[in-house]
C-alpha cells in the first residue's frame, strides 16, 4: 500500500469525526428548539385551558346578570300594572265621591237647607277680621299683664328700701 492509500482512510475518518461532530452539534441545537418549543406549547396550552374557564365563567356570571335583571324588570312591570290599578281605582272612588257629594248639595239645594254649604263672601270677610283681632288682642292681653309684673317689681322694690 502507498502511502497516499495510507492517507486517504485517515482523511475519510477525519471527515467522518468532522462529519458527526457537525451532525452532534445540530442535533444539540434542534433538541434544544424541540425543548424550548414543547415548553411554549405547554405554556400555550395551559394559557389557553385557563381563558376557557375564565370565558365560563365570565358567561355564567353574565346568565345570572341577565336572569337579576330580567327579575327586576318583571317585578317593575307588576309594580306599574298595580300602581296604574290603583289610580284606576282611585279615579273612580274620587269620581264617585264627587257624584256623592254633587247628590248631597243638589238635594240640599232642592231642600233649602244651605247651612253647611261653602260660606259667602261676606262670611269669609267677618272670620278674616276676627282673626286678625284675635292677635291684636293677645298681644294686649300680654303687654298689661308686663305692665303690672313691672309695677309689682317696682311696689317691691319701694318697699325694700323704706
Amino acid at each position: 500500500m502507498s502511502e497516499t492509500e495510507k492517507a486517504k482512510p485517515s482523511a475519510n475518518l477525519s471527515d467522518l469525526l468532522e462529519r458527526t461532530k457537525k451532525y452532534a452539534d445540530v442535533r444539540e441545537k434542534v433538541d434544544k428548539e424541540y425543548g424550548q418549543l414543547t415548553n411554549t406549547l405547554s405554556e400555550t396550552l395551559a394559557l389557553e385551558e385557563r381563558a376557557e374557564l375564565e370565558v365560563k365563567a365570565n358567561f355564567e356570571s353574565l346568565q345570572q346578570a341577565i336572569q337579576e335583571r330580567n327579575g327586576a324588570v318583571e317585578a317593575l312591570s307588576r309594580i306599574v300594572l298595580f300602581r296604574t290599578d290603583v289610580n284606576k281605582r282611585e279615579k273612580e272612588l274620587l269620581a264617585a265621591m264627587a257624584a256623592v257629594i254633587l247628590e248631597k248639595g243638589k238635594s240640599k239645594l232642592l231642600s233649602g237647607d244651605l247651612s253647611d254649604t261653602i260660606p259667602a263672601p261676606k262670611d269669609v270677610e267677618q272670620q278674616q277680621a276676627i282673626e286678625k283681632e284675635q292677635p291684636e288682642n293677645e298681644e294686649e292681653g300680654e303687654a298689661k299683664e308686663e305692665e303690672e309684673q313691672s309695677d309689682e317689681n317696682e311696689k317691691k322694690s319701694d318697699e325694700e328700701m323704706a
